[in-house]
């Protein structure tokens, strides 16, 4: 029998939340997810923190009570390992029916979890380049090369405004990628999302943009240390982006290139030479199923 199964069942004879958190097994995994990944030692103490805050979470809402206890576990534990807290609005927990919830992160708690990754000095926040900025994005090396307002610049955030939203992830040695999600992903995100016409969508479209960008560097870039132990998927990701495709940085082919600052045509950059004039492609209709990628 598994670890799970066996912690599972010895869950199933317990009376309430509260006694799954005083379960030694469930004490020890939080500390060790804790520290492993935050690097720090008051993992004890953090424990009795996230254990108070989320059976108040339990009080507010009803429909949590109604969800299955080994699930409860699983989402203290992969509290502890990202490093965040249930307290300051960075990490939240949902009902996702059947008797079973899911556990997210904030944007800022997802900058904040690939900040305490060993190689990584730091994640700011993302950055919107709306219609009329200069934008240069070197695409071969997942870098944007120069970004700045010009007197074109639309300063109404609408999404018919917005050119892309990217999010730069520093690496420790001076090492630099950013995440540039353009118009068109963002427009997908928006229509998959089951709120897409009321809501954020419509009253804060640039936080939105903002939050899939995050979102994507955060599935490109964050990982976990390798002893960090996760019982079952409570992260569900995040409707936003989690049925956008993309192209992992490493595997793009495109050479340097230029945002026209008016109607978003792209263009080489005065670096680009090729050995040889490259002759006009014809436009192709890719196969059905097949994504193209904007990265």
């Amino acid at each position: 029998m598994g670890q799970l199964q066996t912690l599972d069942q010895k869950i199933a004879g317990l009376k309430s939340v509260n006694e799954v958190f005083t379960l030694q097994e469930v004490k020890d995994r939080f500390i060790k997810n804790y520290e492993s990944c935050t690097g720090r030692k008051d993992g004890e103490n953090r424990m009795e923190q996230e254990r108070f805050a989320y059976l108040q979470i339990l009080q507010e809402k009803p429909d949590l009570q109604k969800v299955d206890k080994l699930y409860h576990f699983m989402a203290l534990v992969y509290a502890g390992t990202t490093g965040l807290s249930f307290r300051d609005n960075k990490l939240y927990v949902i009902p996702a029916g059947n008797g079973k919830l899911k556990v997210q992160s904030s944007p800022a708690g997802k900058r904040e979890m690939m900040e305490m990754m060993q190689d990584v000095e730091s994640v700011p926040e993302a950055v919107l380049v709306m219609i009329g900025d200069h934008f240069v994005h070197d695409k071969l090396n997942g870098v944007v090369r120069e970004h700045y307002s010009t007197e074109k610049t639309k300063e109404k955030i609408i999404l018919e405004n917005i050119r892309a939203a990217y999010v730069r992830v520093i690496f420790k040695g001076g090492k630099n990628k950013d995440v540039v999600v353009y118009q068109e992903e963002l427009i997908k995100a928006k229509n998959k999302s089951k709120m897409s016409n009321v809501g954020p969508w419509v009253d804060w479209v640039g936080e939105m943009c903002k939050k899939v960008a995050t979102n994507r560097a955060f599935r490109l870039y964050h990982r976990y240390p390798d002893n960090v132990v996760l019982y079952g998927q409570v992260d569900a990701g995040d409707e936003d982006t989690e049925t956008v495709p993309y192209t992992d940085v490493h595997e793009v082919t495109a050479q340097h290139e230029n945002v026209d600052t008016e109607t978003g045509e792209i263009t080489p950059t005065e670096d680009y030479e090729p050995d040889a004039p490259e002759p006009k492609k014809e436009k192709k209709t890719k196969p059905q199923g097949e994504q193209q990628s904007f990265i």
